[in-house]
Formats: structure tokens, sequence, C-alpha cells
């Protein structure tokens, strides 16, 4: 039986990588969304996806237990009503 309980320090791991997330997907969008940019529209995911994951690599296993942990769902379910 595992004792691990995740903080509240790594919820906010949990925000910020949602905030990169999120962030790198409006990027990439605009690009998207400019013919002139359709060259390096992979370049630049291929950038931001090696900078998240050697940023996020120290978290990985707080991440996914803040997402995938059955504690985790039953919060989110509770808090989205």
């Amino acid at each position: 039986m595992s004792t691990y309980r995740p903080t509240q320090h790594e919820d906010a791991a949990l925000d910020t990588a949602a905030i990169a997330i999120r962030i790198m997907e409006a990027v990439l969008k605009l690009v998207e969304e400019q013919p002139a940019l359709a060259g390096v529209y992979w370049e630049l995911f291929g950038v931001f996806s090696d900078v998240l994951a050697a940023e996020l690599a120290p978290h990985a296993f707080k991440l996914a237990w803040a997402l995938f942990s059955t504690e985790a769902i039953q919060r989110r379910a509770r808090s989205n009503g």
C-alpha cells in the first residue's frame, strides 16, 4: 500500500504544467494560422516539447499521480459538480 500523498505544492506544479501546455498550444495555433510561418510549425512544436519535457521531468510522478490517481479523479469530480 502506498503512503504517498500529494501536497498543495504538487497541485501547483500541475497548474503550472497546464498553463505551459495552454501557452504552447496558443502559440502554435497562431503559427498555424500564418501561412508565412508554415515551415516552422513542427520545429517550434519540437522545441516546446523538448523544453516542457525537460522542465516537467522531475515532477513526472507527481503530475501523473495528480492526474490519474483515484483520489485526484474523485476530487475533480466533486469540484466539477
